[in-house]
């Protein structure tokens, strides 16, 4: 009988260890293991180390390391792949995951670093990025003209009517995401003070700038 438990161990005492034998522990019980964290480094380093444990004892199948958003992937499927379905084609072909009745552990690694408000209660949210150059040189266009244009001219340019006919399905979204563009480079200004380089990338330039409001 599986019971919840919340252990603490100190840093360097371990922890990799004990996750990775509770892990084998609950796969030879034919369990499926979930082991969970906030970090991609720590869940491949950690996986990379104990899979050859894994796979000598014939449950590298049941163990799955992985971070809090893949865990929540596996349930919901890709919803990025849904919306870029529902955009370009409208309509979602790819189905849910079958939900199956595996007796499954979790295990979560960093414990503290979940229960913070980056995580617990949160919401998961995934992002796309819609990438075209129709959409490019509509927002180029918009940038350029951004002191004097307004909603109604954005509309009625060519540019934008050529997105628009480019995703049928979503002119709705297209067309409030674009006002919203309009309004929203009118009040930007840029403080040319401000842009900070980053630390160099070893040849002696920026590796890149960034915009700091410090």
């Amino acid at each position: 009988r599986c019971v919840n438990h919340v252990v603490q161990i100190p840093t360097g005492e371990g922890k990799s260890i004990v996750v990775g034998l509770t892990a084998c522990l609950n796969a030879l019980r034919d369990k499926e293991v979930r082991g969970v964290c906030y970090s991609p480094y720590l869940r491949s380093r950690d996986y990379e180390d104990f899979e050859p444990l894994f796979r000598e004892l014939g449950v590298h199948d049941k163990i799955r390391y992985e971070v809090f958003t893949e865990l929540c992937e596996s349930f919901v499927g890709d919803l990025r792949l849904a919306v870029s379905e529902l955009i370009n084609k409208g309509r979602v072909d790819t189905g849910l995951p079958a939900l199956d009745k595996k007796k499954r552990v979790l295990i979560i690694d960093e414990v503290d670093v979940f229960f913070t408000r980056s995580f617990f209660g949160n919401t998961y949210n995934a992002g796309l990025v819609v990438a075209h150059a129709k959409i490019e040189a509509f927002i180029r266009h918009v940038w350029a003209k951004r002191q004097d244009i307004t909603v109604k001219e954005m509309l009625d340019s060519k540019l934008y009517q050529d997105v628009e006919a480019e995703y049928p399905n979503c002119a709705k979204l297209i067309r409030m995401a674009a006002s919203q563009l309009c309004k929203n480079v009118k009040r930007f200004k840029m403080d040319r003070s401000s842009c900070k380089p980053k630390p160099t990338d070893g040849v002696g330039k920026p590796s890149r700038l960034v915009y700091s409001d410090k």
